[in-house]
């Protein structure tokens, strides 16, 4: 059960033999939003920079007192960024975002189990 007053995210990041990439879907923005990150980031870059900007789109839309849930199948990315050290400069940024956009809302992230009954 999702609550009726969150604003609700996914994000994804993946890679293929064509090349990496991540994406967001806002379900109650109905907006989604992918990009391709070339042939070189790895699958937790693409993760992670799911995650950034997810966060970066709230930020833009200036949510204030909202509850946002923004859901990833990442249990690496997720663990990184509520790590005690940070040795990524993609995670500190990040992690920079996180916290703004928390400043004015309440942010939780979610672990959900990837490719299992999520469209």
């Amino acid at each position: 059960m999702l609550p009726k007053d969150a604003l609700i995210w996914f994000t994804d990041g993946s890679r293929t033999g064509l090349g990496t990439g991540s994406g967001v879907y806002g379900l109650k923005a109905n907006k989604s939003y992918s990009f391709s990150l070339g042939k070189f980031a790895s699958v937790f870059q693409t993760e992670i920079y799911a995650l950034l900007l997810c966060a970066y789109e709230n930020i833009r839309r200036a949510y204030k007192n909202k509850r946002n849930l923004i859901f990833s199948d990442s249990q690496a990315a997720l663990r990184a960024l509520s790590g005690p050290k940070v040795i990524s400069r993609l995670v500190e940024e990040c992690q920079e975002a996180l916290s703004a956009l928390a400043a004015l809302n309440e942010v939780t992230l979610v672990w959900v189990l990837g490719h299992h009954g999520i469209l």
